[in-house]
């Protein structure tokens, strides 16, 4: 009741508006869109799905051009992007459920020729549906994410340092909710809910008892009070020992105008064939990029550990049947999908043959250029190990580490290679000779 009180409030404004339900009673987005027209006097128009394209029932939404105000997810809103929205009816959109980025609302506004209200709603199910609430400005949002804003009615909101003390300004926390909307707990879960749900002082005061939600989420409060949502806490990892945050890698690669929708994935050693955890890029662009520009376009603002090494194009994002991008389903990175890292080049000389094929045997990639780079292709320490070993084995001369970072191309090394057996081989015809005859001048 909390909840769909403050949300007729905020978003039906005291209109009837016309809402579509299409997404699955059991998903807490349905919430909103069931119970928040029936209490204000709205309508409510259903869709139904095909069988196993679920998730694209929301195109269908779009083509009916029969309804106000929709609640959707980032992933959803993503697809009907490249719709033609010139005409459509539309003029509130509700985005949860995932972190929603500043591009795709910017692109959404410019798309719509009359004014339009987004609104970022946050708020895990265990708070009810909603518990923050951020309307988008074109003008001022310009960071990579939409700010989740300010809490939602008779809620509360913390974010915590490590040692649960309140964070500061620009301080990155984890987040926990307070306040009416919180769940008792989990379902015949005592051990999950005593995991999740805490009780704790309220730092505020000093005395009061709260209960508080353990969100999982990461966030920092800016100067001007409003949250910002900076991804799952899981969502944060380590790659050769550098932390990195997979939503900022996404945020950038977003940047590129050619770039429709994003995920980033750690692939672990196994799956990478390798020694190291690597990460890989996914995602759906119109036409095909090259991955040199791609790199270029995340070096501009990103540490050399949070470029990916492999990149891969899809149709369209997979989604679960909530809307959301299933992280699960994305494929793994093969020599058959990985884009090349340059335009392909032919090996040409026996040496470079020969290495090319030693490096796509280290690698696991199917081909590799003569302009294409050890490094970029997804070589790490431990592979430069192996491969210099490996190299030496195979050319029988003595080639070091350095000459692979100094000269990392595929032609690049092979050049050194050949200059290296050519030396080997005048010193042995020399010594073949026996010792020459001194002559004194």
């Amino acid at each position: 009741m909390n909840y769909i009180w403050w949300a007729a409030q905020v978003y039906s404004s005291g209109e009837r508006l016309a809402w579509p339900l299409f997404s699955s009673l059991a998903f807490d987005l349905t919430v909103t869109t069931l119970f928040t027209p029936l209490i204000t006097g709205g309508r409510i128009v259903v869709y139904l799905g095909d069988p196993g394209v679920q998730s694209m029932v929301v195109l269908k939404v779009i083509d009916d051009n029969a309804v106000d105000i929709m609640k959707l997810t980032p992933a959803h809103l993503a697809m009907i992007r490249d719709r033609n929205l010139e005409t459509t009816r539309l003029r509130k959109f509700i985005v949860g459920g995932e972190d929603f980025k500043t591009e795709l609302a910017r692109d959404i506004t410019k798309a719509i020729p009359h004014p339009v209200e987004i609104y970022n709603e946050y708020g895990p199910t265990e708070g009810t549906v909603g518990c923050m609430i951020h309307r988008f400005d074109i003008d001022r949002d310009q960071a990579g994410s939409v700010p989740i804003g300010v809490p939602a009615a008779n809620a509360g909101i913390y974010v915590l340092s490590e040692a649960y003390q309140p964070t500061g300004p620009g301080i990155i926390g984890e987040m926990f909710i307070a306040g009416d909307g919180l769940a008792r707990g989990y379902f015949n879960r005592p051990d999950l809910t005593d995991d999740r749900f805490r009780t704790a002082i309220d730092p505020r005061d000093g005395f009061t008892k709260l209960r508080l939600y353990k969100t999982g989420d990461l966030a920092r409060w800016s100067p001007e009070g409003r949250l910002e949502f900076l991804g799952r806490a899981d969502h944060q990892v380590k790659v050769g020992g550098a932390r990195i945050e997979l939503g900022e890698i996404e945020a950038r690669l977003l940047k590129h105008p050619q770039v429709q929708e994003c995920a980033v994935a750690v692939i672990e050693p196994s799956a990478a064939g390798g020694g190291m955890a690597r990460l890989a890029a996914y995602y759906v662009s119109p036409d095909a990029l090259a991955v040199a520009d791609l790199r270029a376009h995340l070096a501009e603002e990103l540490l050399e550990a949070m470029i990916p090494t492999h990149y891969v194009r899809l149709e369209r994002m997979p989604l679960t049947s909530n809307g959301k991008v299933d992280r699960t389903a994305l494929p793994e990175p093969t020599a058959e999908n990985i884009r090349p890292a340059q335009e392909f080049t032919a090996p040409a000389t026996e040496t470079e043959k020969t290495l090319a094929g030693l490096w796509c045997d280290l690698l696991k990639v199917k081909s590799i250029g003569r302009r294409d780079n050890f490094f970029e292709l997804g070589g790490e320490s431990l592979l430069v190990v192996r491969a210099v070993a490996r190299m030496r084995k195979v050319f029988g001369v003595d080639v070091q580490i350095r000459n692979l970072f100094e000269r990392p191309t595929l032609s690049e090394l092979a050049e050194v290679i050949d200059g290296m057996r050519w030396v080997a081989h005048s010193e042995a015809a020399s010594a073949s000779e026996g010792p020459r005859e001194e002559i004194e001048l």
